[in-house]
């Protein structure tokens, strides 16, 4: 499935216009990144939670070591509705 289907589809659903729906989504990322490092929030998608990547050591292409940069990321734990079992 594309990204317009996907709009297409959740307006259905919802019976609320395109436009809102893209707006929705469009703002979604702009507001988890605002959370504090550590917050999280639950939602039927799953859980979003904001957290804080230490730097570590990596190899470079030439096989030297450095030191990779940290990170602050939102990762999503799936909910249970996303979670699909492979069939048998």
């Amino acid at each position: 499935m594309d990204y317009n289907t996907l709009i297409k589809r959740v307006a259905e659903e919802s019976g609320k216009p395109e436009s809102d729906i893209r707006d929705i989504l469009g703002a979604v990322p702009e507001v988890l990144t605002e959370m504090a490092v550590g917050d999280s929030v639950q939602t039927p998608l799953g859980t979003f939670t904001k957290k804080e990547r230490k730097p570590k050591k990596v190899r470079t292409i030439q096989g030297d070591w450095t030191n990779s940069r940290g990170k602050v990321i939102v990762t999503l734990r799936p909910g249970k509705r996303l979670i699909v079992e492979a069939p048998p």
